[in-house]
């Protein structure tokens, strides 16, 4: 299925829309935008050894837990998540949570 040209997946109750791929950006960049339901199950606390993942909240609010620490990512919120570092996100809320998530897969010299 897509959506304006993007492919869309859903993943339990979790909509994943594809913005960029790897394919498109020489290998550096994947970009997705995500919509968590209110209360919905989501996956268990996980990290990536590969890539570094940036977290930009658009709207609702996620609970996100990077090693151990709860931290709110909202509208216009940043949350950035280093490569190897455990995390997890839950929608405590009763709205829905929308956010867009950069992941990069190039550590850059500075």
């Amino acid at each position: 299925m897509t959506d304006a040209g993007y492919a869309v997946i859903h993943a339990g109750q979790i909509e994943i829309r594809f913005l960029l791929h790897a394919g498109q950006t020489a290998g550096t960049l994947t970009m997705f935008e995500f919509v968590v339901q209110a209360q919905a199950r989501v996956p268990i606390a996980h990290s990536h050894e590969a890539f570094d993942e940036t977290i930009y909240g658009l709207s609702g609010v996620l609970t996100w837990t990077l090693d151990d620490q709860q931290v709110r990512v909202g509208p216009g919120d940043v949350l950035f998540i280093p490569r190897g570092h455990v995390h997890h996100f839950v929608n405590l809320d009763t709205q829905d949570a929308r956010q867009l998530s950069a992941i990069s897969r190039v550590s850059l010299p500075y």
